[in-house]
């Protein structure tokens, strides 16, 4: 009677861990996108590094494959930073790239005639903010929410004391885009 229970419970557990495994495949966020060069042309074997929060233990880089796409999944739901290399130059850095589990994040990289390539997401805008001068890089992409009022305080406050015209711009753009949806 003993070993029939055992057995029962065994199969049980198994087919629990089976059944499981999907959902936890699911609530998993992925990172991915395209780089392109100039042109528009995809450019193979650039490196993304994504990075996660300090503590997290996560530091990942990977390679683009010949389209130019690359793609890290099993990530949670939070902030990264996102640095794109191409031939071992840095040629942009995202400080805070977001997640949500079970999403996948569309991060696409244009290399652009300046040093640095602008980053693009769907319904995402990003400004550049120059490094302090502590830092080997020039600064870097940082995500803001087109409505000021679900920006954090910090950022709310830096865009209405620096004066920060571009922000002002993406802010008015976007309210005047869901305007006209």
């Amino acid at each position: 009677m003993k070993t029939i229970i055992r057995s029962s419970l065994i199969l049980l557990s198994v087919l629990l861990v089976i059944n499981l495994a999907p959902v936890a495949r699911a609530a998993s966020a992925t990172i991915e996108g395209i780089v392109t060069d100039v042109h528009g042309r995809p450019i193979p074997q650039a490196e993304v590094r994504i990075q996660g929060r300090e503590g997290s233990g996560l530091d990942a880089t990977i390679k683009t494959d010949r389209r130019g796409h690359y793609s890290y999944g099993g990530l949670s739901d939070g902030t990264f930073k996102v640095t794109l290399s191409v031939n071992g130059t840095v040629k942009a850095s995202i400080a805070n790239a977001t997640t949500e589990l079970g999403q996948t994040e569309q991060l696409n990289f244009a290399l652009t005639k300046i040093a640095a390539a602008r980053p693009s997401a769907a319904g995402k805008h990003y400004i550049w903010v120059p490094a302090s001068t502590s830092s080997r890089l020039s600064g870097s992409w940082v995500e803001v929410n087109g409505d000021p009022n679900k920006m954090p305080v910090g950022m709310r406050e830096r865009v209405n004391w620096s004066g920060n015209a571009a922000v002002r711009r993406i802010q008015a753009n976007a309210g005047a885009a869901r305007q006209g949806m």
